[in-house]
């Protein structure tokens, strides 16, 4: 171990390359760099066309997506104006109900058992139905 520190031999260093990238012949430098730039200014030309694509699918978009809101606007109103109204109806049901400890009031027209009475006709005192006619 003592020779190979003695050699240059250093412990934990960084391993060499294992290729090392050729060199540009004469004339060939100035062929990459146009290369490219040609590429960078493809690519530019590619990322401003996906842009603009895009910037035209967000509008095509734009008016379907306030459609959407405004119906879902006028859905959530609707609900609300319907919830309203169950309240009520179930406000009125409760005040038509019968508290538990009291009895029911009589209708006008029904029979303690709840059905309803028979009226009698005036002239025969048969039931119900128009009155006889005297012709």
């Amino acid at each position: 171990m003592d020779d190979l520190l003695a050699a240059g031999l250093r412990l934990n260093a960084p391993a060499a390359p294992d290729k090392a990238a050729p060199a540009p012949q004469a004339g060939q430098g100035v062929d990459a760099d146009v290369d490219q730039e040609h590429d960078a200014d493809a690519l530019r030309a590619e990322l401003d066309r996906v842009r603009h694509e895009h910037a035209l699918a967000v509008a095509e978009a734009e008016p379907g997506r306030q459609l959407a809101e405004a119906e879902a606007k006028h859905l959530r109103a609707e609900l609300a104006a319907r919830a309203d109204h169950i309240a009520d109806l179930q406000r009125t049901l409760k005040a038509l109900m019968p508290a538990p400890d009291r009895p029911a009031l009589q209708v006008p027209g029904q029979t303690q058992n709840n059905e309803p009475s028979v009226p009698t006709s005036p002239d025969t005192g048969t039931g119900p139905g128009p009155p006889a006619c005297d012709e």
